[in-house]
């Protein structure tokens, strides 16, 4: 066998084609394969700046949540007295309406004494349905005290109509003794 010229040439001109085109078919799919992987990682990089973002948004609305939380808390144990300061208001009422009852029956007595019967009348029915009604009074401030401070703090701030019901309870409430104490009758 006999090797020409041209044969030479052509071996020197096939052989270096032959490592371009494995070089090439090796390297394009691991060109390809880079550019997604890059692509990928950049849309990693991007979901996770957005991701931040977000976090951010619901650490404010957290922040947000809890001071509301905390001004409904405050409103809310606000509109009543506590409960430990009750018994001292309580006593206290009961001993003004019992020095209200000794005054008016002082006056009741000194009434029948001057003749003034229709007076004394007036005194002794004022003490006797203050008095119940100042009890009256008491047992609705404790409902009242217990429908607020107690069952306000288990709404929560989504439960709209829970608390449109309490207030509505309440203003009910409200209104039947204020009729049974305006009437005379217990509620």
């Amino acid at each position: 066998m006999r090797v020409t010229l041209r044969d030479t040439w052509r071996l020197m001109v096939a052989v270096p084609a032959m490592a371009l085109l494995f070089v090439v078919g090796a390297w394009l799919p691991h060109s390809a394969s880079t550019g997604d992987l890059q692509q990928r990682l950049d849309d990693a990089n991007q979901a996770h700046s957005s991701l931040d973002a977000l976090e951010a948004q619901v650490a404010r609305a957290r922040r947000d949540i809890d001071d509301l939380a905390e001004a409904y808390r405050d409103r809310s144990t606000g509109l009543v007295p506590d409960i430990d300061p009750m018994p001292e208001v309580i006593g206290r009422i009961a001993r003004l309406t019992e020095a209200a009852g000794v005054v008016d029956h002082e006056l009741m007595t000194l009434g029948q004494e001057e003749g003034e019967g229709y007076r004394a009348q007036r005194f002794r029915l004022t003490f006797s349905t203050g008095f119940e009604a100042a009890y009256e009074i008491l047992d609705a401030i404790e409902h009242l005290h217990y429908l607020v401070n107690v069952r306000s703090m288990n709404l929560t701030r989504d439960s709209e109509q829970e608390r449109l019901s309490v207030a509505l309870e309440l203003l009910a409430y409200a209104r039947v003794s204020g009729d049974a104490s305006a009437a005379g009758d217990t509620p």
